[in-house]
């Protein structure tokens, strides 16, 4: 056999790297070497020659289109040196510059073909840059064979970016290190790959632990570098804050007073699926909702019965055997009986596959499940009533009455799918049988002794007036073809037994029936048998064709030709006999006849004939083969049913892919089939319209030949020929995805696009509503088709490379062609240049017409506007219109002109100089050593907003030291910062008044026309009009203008700007007095895009502006509106504003107690933006600017004293009862009611400030948030306040629910320890709910004991708190806690009598409290399991039965404890229950049932 590989390789010239193994399997499968071997070395030559004559298309994009399908049809069959070279090839191509999208798609999708199967080769023998991808900003791209020594150059790269401050710049950061980092090292590669970064970004993702936007990425990067490195990374550490955030991810139902909090993780399900531990098992269950549903359900279960059937069978098969009797949950059959046909494959195995049970389950399920039919369910009885009559009477005559006078006798849904459904399983089921039961008649070389007999009826009834006798006709005509032409597979048995053979020997013994069900088929063993058509075959076919389809021809020329007359009917029959014989094309042949030249190549495609039919049978064999494969051994090692059917597929798509050329009949169908679809027949026009898509999607620059026709019909009148015109705008709105009107060709759109815009007008309502569609296909479908390209000589190499290796490319007559290459290239980009600018002028001629219907005007511009370009800028003609379209009545126009302009100024927009700088002579400091230590340094200070060095004078303006970015500077720094060199020598307009471009002059001359600019607005002295007014519309104008003024001023010179400032401050204020609720965020975006990417030192005169005393107004809207454009500001460079956060910090110390809600939670945002910052990095450096800590130690004395304060005004009876916490509470009086209300206000800004940080900021819940927790649980129940309850229980909303990192957790727990002891009964309530929430997002290791509170709600409350404990196996010994509550619940009480004194009824309400903490801590045992039932829980019921006849509240909480076991244990009771005895059963009976009374 090896020697047969062997002889096989040396006549191919090389090793295969992949074949598709089908291939071998087809009768002719010995001879696809020789077809293969060529049809590979046309595509490598032309393929070649295309891209080293430069032509990208037509040329490059057809011979990339048929490789594509070579390697669909043949796999990867060619050498390891092909192979490469190609991939390098596409990796050129996919990097050219300015290559358009749409050839950058199609590369790219050939070039993941070719790297899809990794295994093929290593990083040693394939290597890519990296670079070339990110500067393409290619999103994803494969990374295996990007070199070791790539990791430091990628992170010298992105590093500078990580700055957490900067979401938009750090996501991207993280986004572009997932797609470019390799993951798949060597062992010996570590220390120059993941090592350099592995710790560093753990470290960064602790760091900004809250729900960051760029998690999902960073989860990436890590799961990347867990499956590539299994066993390297010590994971152990990170654990903890890995499984908080993907159960956090889960969204789970677990809230705290039903409110979610604002900011959720987000990591995608597969990312993390590796991180899943058994903590979260328990709540994978159908009761619960969250983002984790029941999908995929069932490849889980294949999956996992392919590992362990012995396990997962069993279990899946109790699901469905308990659940065949439940009335009440039909889905629960349904889902189980899902589950069991996911592992059927695995059941029917039996001792093959470790589960010899398994085939025993087949029949009595099968039997089990029959009365699941239900005769009322036309889905399903429909499908049974259509098998017996197929029994009684074997035909499928039976139609309804008036279906009979019907023509088009089409079927409802009902029908279609029972039909489908019956012709499914009839089918199955009679390929498996034995010839006794049922013998199968192949229909092929049997049916030729009856060829006379079936002629005879067909000469009868081919013509029979009646129509569904000639419709059967045709039919049986369609398949007899069809039989006798096709290849196809004579069986598709599951065995390869023979079936025939007695059933005493088939299954002589047990393991002989065992091997049968459920065989996987070595493909290298499948034995197919053929049906080929064979000369006796063929011959008959030619002789059907002779007496069918001659005639039937020769009668369609007479009709055509007038000789005779046919009727509507006689037609039609004609026309389905014709179409029934063309059943038999795969023996027919392709017609011979010259090539229609559309092109420089002429268009050899794939034939598709039968492509919705292949379609169809290529998705039923994927899902039937999803369903049935085992992805655990793999090797194609499926049933042999589904093998066969994958080699049929593989004949199939084989057929559809003939060659085939466009002739000259090809272009006469099309346009006849043009004809047919601008007729005046609406209906006739819409069947050929779908036929003539198929052909120009089919083959590609077809439309060129229509191209005279629809020329013709758009310059027709509209109303006269309006089914015409109507059919030619629905010709250019098709195919669907691909219009003709948006065709990538300069050429066909100069000469079509004008013609559309001047052609007649109609107001027919269709016609308006197909122009306003064509104008948004254009819009959406016309791509950035290249006008200039230039191929790199890298690209060229890469084809040299190609041609060099076996089979050799030969290319010295083509050697002319190479060498006019780029001389070609420069023509034919000149030509697209010339093509380009005619259609700008064609169009721009129509509009200043003035005769274009206004609705025709309005495509015009749009088509204008669709047709900006990246290589060739518009012309100045274009700017000149538009630049006064800018100022026309129409806001349609205006809108449309705006856009333009603004792609105008990017395409004019000067490129200013920038210089390289060194970062550290600014500060003295030199780089000592390579230690990463992000954030405030001496090295990066100058950075910094500083008061003191403000560049106040043109010396300091110049100074090239301002960077704009936002990130530059804070993590480190890069390998060369370049900074805009100053403003004085900028190569600006201004500077070049007498050398202005064209386009250049044509603005400059627009604005300086008083008249035009009074129409479009006089800056200054209207703005400060605009200001003035409170009008919403003038107000955004203002805002808008004065944002752009700002922006715009970025390089200009000194003088300039101060100027500016001096004019625009003043302004300002106005618009701050004169500001409405309405334009707040008007003016807030104004302020955002105005000082965006700036340094901050830049715009200090608008900076200082709002620091300048912003609550001086009286009112306290103006201050608002002060505060909010100062918190806007300040965020857009929140790192290097740490003076001012200083600054701030003192001037809102004597303000944190405003009497003003709406001012508080202003001042509140600003301490977010200010306190944001205090991102400390494990080995990172103390920020200058304001400390959380140091803030709460300035206000945490004063909101003690109003803890104290309220816990002193508690009722005397809990005082009492808490007598000694009372003694140790240092109280100090308020003394007065207002200070009192100053201090509630204190707390009010300062706990809506830690709600709004723990939902905006990177980092979560620090330790001094916690010290407002006591005092937050006693003010939560406030009924006076309702905005300080809210921002109470908002406040423990946030620190239940939010991520608390390890070292924080002692001063969480020491806060909750406060509270527990606190002498308020509400609190301690609110902390037994509080601490489960917190607990299960954190997953600490919290003791918590309550149930012996004075208070029964505490206690129910604590006892949750337990269960969910329990439920999270977070108490090392459960068992010894157990016998703890046994033992208080059996607390024996004194016996009521008149002779009590007080102390002996306060002890037994302490008893009576003794005993309900031990019964709800039995009852939190119980109420821990709500899915299943340990060996243990069924004693608990016993205990409990005891107590029924307790003091309430202990009755009470028993049966709702029972209940709810009853309602959770319901689903799967039949299961459950086995775990009880008789005894234990009657017991729960009783302790569930309520007692009766009878009198």
């Amino acid at each position: 056999m090896d020697e047969e590989v062997n002889d096989r390789f040396i006549k191919l010239g090389f090793k295969p790297q992949k074949e598709n193994a089908y291939n071998k399997l087809l009768p002719y499968g010995e001879e696809l070497d020789e077809e293969s071997t060529k049809l590979f070395a046309d595509i490598k030559t032309n393929l070649v020659k295309s891209v080293l004559a430069r032509e990208m298309r037509p040329g490059c994009a057809l011979w990339t289109s048929r490789l594509n399908k070579y390697i669909k049809i043949y796999g990867m069959k060619f050498s390891k040196e092909d192979h490469i070279a190609l991939i390098k090839l596409f990796y050129e191509l996919v990097i050219i510059p300015d290559l358009e999208p749409t050839r950058v798609n199609k590369c790219a999708t050939t070039l993941v073909q070719l790297l899809k199967k990794k295994y093929l080769l290593t990083r040693d023998e394939l290597q890519l840059e990296w670079k070339p991808l990110y500067d393409l900003c290619v999103r994803v791209m494969e990374k295996k064979y990007f070199p070791a020594s790539a990791t430091q150059e990628i992170l010298d790269e992105f590093r500078p970016k990580l700055c957490p401050f900067n979401s938009p710049d750090i996501s991207n950061t993280i986004q572009y290190l997932q797609l470019f980092l390799p993951y798949n090292m060597k062992p010996e590669e570590a220390d120059i790959s993941y090592k350099l970064w592995f710790e560093e970004f753990m470290t960064l993702w602790d760091v900004c632990h809250n729900a960051c936007t760029w998690e999902n990425h960073m989860m990436g990067i890590m799961t990347g570098i867990a499956r590539f490195q299994m066993g390297y990374i010590d994971w152990e550490p990170y654990i903890p804050n890995m499984f908080v955030r993907f159960q956090r991810t889960l969204q789970l139902p677990v809230t705290f007073k039903q409110r979610q909090l604002g900011k959720q993780h987000k990591i995608d399900v597969c990312l993390m699926a590796i991180w899943i531990t058994s903590s979260l098992e328990s709540y994978y269950y159908p009761a619960n909702t969250g983002r984790m549903g029941s999908q995929d359900t069932s490849l889980a279960l294949q999956y996992l019965a392919s590992l362990r059937p012995n396990i997962i069978i069993p279990m899946t098969l109790d699901k469905l055997y308990s659940s065949m009797y439940s009335l009440t949950e039909p889905h629960k059959l349904t889902s189980s009986m899902m589950g069991v046909i996911a592992v059927g494959r695995y059941m029917v195995q039996g001792s093959r596959n470790n589960f010899p049970e398994g085939p025993t389950h087949v029949i009595p399920l099968l039997m089990e499940l029959l009365p699941g039919i239900d005769p009322n369910d036309i889905r399903k009885s429909y499908f049974f009533d259509r098998i017996c009559t197929w029994v009684e009477s074997s035909s499928l005559d039976f139609v309804r009455l008036e279906q009979m006078t019907n023509n088009n006798n089409f079927k409802n849904r009902a029908e279609t799918i029972s039909e489908s459904a019956l012709g499914s399983v009839v089918g199955v089921v009679l390929n498996q049988c034995s010839p006794v039961i049922f013998n199968l008649v192949d229909g092929r070389s049997e049916i030729i002794i009856y060829m006379d007999r079936i002629t005879n009826i067909l000469d009868k009834t081919l013509h029979m007036a009646c129509l569904s006798a000639c419709q059967l006709a045709s039919r049986m005509l369609e398949l007899m073809m069809s039989s006798l032409t096709s290849i196809q597979p004579t069986e598709i048995k599951s065995s390869p037994t023979d079936y025939s053979t007695p059933v005493k020997d088939f299954f002589a013994s047990k393991e002989k029936r065992a091997l049968e069900w459920g065989k996987a088929q070595n493909i290298a063993d499948l034995k197919i048998s053929w049906y080929v058509p064979g000369k006796k075959e063929i011959n008959e076919v030619q002789k059907l064709l002779n007496k069918y389809l001659v005639p039937e021809l020769n009668k369609l020329d007479e009709y055509a030709a007038g000789d005779i007359t046919l009727t509507r009917q006689q037609l039609k029959q004609t026309m389905r006999i014709v179409i029934s014989i063309l059943s038999c094309q795969p023996l027919l042949p392709i017609w011979e006849e010259p090539v229609f030249q559309l092109l420089i190549y002429n268009i050899l495609l794939f034939n598709k004939t039968r492509g919705q039919d292949f379609e169809f049978h290529w998705k039923s064999f994927h899902m039937a083969k999803k369903l049935l494969e085992d992805r655990l051994h793999q090797k194609k090692l499926h049933l042999r049913h589904v093998l066969i059917d994958r080699v049929m597929l593989q004949q199939e798509f084989r057929i559809e892919s003939r060659n085939c050329s466009f002739t000259e009949t090809h272009k006469q169908i099309l346009l006849d089939l043009f004809e047919l679809s601008v007729s005046r027949y609406s209906e006739v026009r819409r069947a050929a319209q779908i036929k003539l898509f198929a052909i120009v999607s089919y083959f590609p620059y077809s439309y060129s030949v229509l191209t005279g026709r629809i020329k013709e019909i758009l310059q027709l009148d509209s109303q006269e020929n309006h089914e015409m015109f109507k059919g030619c705008l629905y010709i250019l709105l098709g195919p669907k995805n691909a219009p003709i009107v948006a065709r990538h060709d300069w050429q066909f759109i100069r000469e079509l696009w004008p013609l559309i815009v001047k052609s007649m007008p109609s107001e027919k309502p269709s016609i308006i509503n197909l122009i306003a569609v064509l104008t948004e296909a254009v819009r959406k479908f016309f791509p950035t088709i290249a006008i200039k390209l230039i191929i790199p000589e890298s690209t060229l190499n890469a084809a040299y490379s190609l041609s060099r290796n076996v089979p050799v490319c030969e290319l010295s007559s083509f050697k002319h062609v190479i060498d006019r290459g780029e001389e070609y290239l420069k023509l034919k980009s000149e030509r697209h240049r010339i093509a380009y600018e005619g259609i700008l002028d064609d169009l721009l001629d129509a509009v200043e017409t003035g005769n274009l219907h206004w609705r025709y005007n309005s495509m015009a511009l749009s088509f204008l506007k669709d047709l900006v370009h990246f290589d060739v800028k518009y012309n100045s003609r274009i700017v000149t219109f538009f630049l006064h379209a800018s100022i026309n009545e129409s806001i349609t126009i205006r809108k449309t002109a705006m856009r333009v302009l603004v792609f105008i100024m990017i395409q004019n927009k000067p490129h200013f100089k920038k210089i390289e700088i060194d970062p550290y002579k600014f500060s003295n400091n030199t780089l000592l050593n390579n230690k990463l230590k992000p954030g405030i340094r001496e090295d990066n200070k100058w950075l910094l907003y500083n008061s003191e060095t403000l560049p106040r004078t043109v010396k300091d303006w110049d100074e090239p030291r301002f960077i704009h970015d936002q990130y530059t500077g804070y993590y480190n720094w890069p390998k060369k910062l370049e900074v805009y060199d100053s403003p004085s020598k900028q190569d600006t307009a201004a500077r070049r008044m007498d050398n202005l471009n064209d386009i250049e002059q044509e603005i400059y001359n627009f604005f300086i026309n008083n008249s035009n600019v009074e129409k479009l607005i006089n800056i200054f002295p209207h703005i400060e009009r605009l200001v003035q007014d409170k009008l919403e519309s003038n107000q955004r104008c203002a805002a808008e203008i004065i944002s752009a003024l700002i922006r715009g001023s970025k390089h200009w010179e000194y003088e300039k700007v101060e100027k500016l400032w001096a004019m625009l401050i003043p302004i300002l204020d106005t618009a701050i007095v004169n500001m409405c609720t309405e334009t707040q965020t008007d003016w807030a975006l104004c302020i955002t895009m105005g000082i965006q990417s700036r340094d901050p030192n830049k715009c200090h005169w608008l900076l200082e502006f709002l620091l300048d005393d912003p609550l001086k107004d009286p009112t306290s809207f103006i201050a608002c509106s002060r505060l909010h454009l100062l918190s806007t500001a300040i965020s857009q460079q929140s790192w290097r504003n740490s003076e001012i956060g200083n600054r701030l910090i003192d001037y809102f110390r004597p303000h944190l107690s405003h009497p003003f809600q709406n001012i508080r939670e202003k001042i509140s945002s600003c301490l977010t933006i200010i306190l944001c910052k205090d991102l400390l990095f494990p080995d990172g450096n103390v920020t200058d600017g304001p400390k959380t800590q140091q803030f709460f130690e300035e206000v945490m004395p004063k909101l003690n004293i109003l803890y104290n304060n309220t816990l002193a005004k508690l009722n005397t009876s809990e005082q009492r009862e808490w007598n000694n916490t009372c003694d140790n509470l240092d109280i100090v009086n308020v003394e007065s009611e207002d200070e009192k209300e100053s201090v509630i206000r204190l707390f009010k800004i300062v706990g809506k400030f830690v709600t709004t940080n723990m939902v905006r900021v990177n980092f979560s819940a620090r330790p001094e948030f916690f010290k407002l927790l006591p005092l937050a649980a006693l003010l939560q129940n406030s009924e006076t306040d309702e905005e300080l309850a809210n921002i109470a229980t908002n406040l423990l909303v946030v620190l239940a629910q939010t991520m608390t990192i390890e070292k924080y957790i002692p001063c969480a727990i020491d806060a909750i320890k406060k509270v527990a002891e606190c002498p308020s009964w509400s609190a301690r309530g609110v902390i037994a709910e509080f601490l489960p929430i917190f607990v299960f997002y954190n997953m600490a290791t919290i003791n918590a004991q309550k149930t012996l509170d004075v208070q029964p709600e505490v206690r129910i409350l604590a006892a949750k708190v337990l269960s969910g404990l329990l439920h999270c196996q977070f108490i090392p010994e459960p068992r010894e806690l157990l016998k703890f509550f046994n033992e208080k619940a059996k607390t024996k009480l004194k016996v009521k009598s008149q002779n009590n004194t007080k102390n002996d009824n306060n002890l037994n309400n302490n008893k009576i409290r003794f005993k309900h903490a031990g019964v709800l801590g039995l009852c939190a045992f119980i109420n821990s399991h709500p899915y299943d039932v340990p060996d243990f829980l069924p004693d608990i019921f016993g205990q409990l039965r005891p107590h029924l006849s307790d003091p309430q509240p202990i009755p009470a909480t028993i049966r709702k404890t029972l209940g709810d076991f009853k309602r959770t244990h319901h689903d799967n009771w039949e299961t459950h229950k086995l775990k009880f005895t008789e005894e234990e059963l009657s017991l729960l009976s009783d302790l569930t049932v309520p007692p009766s009374y009878y009198v």
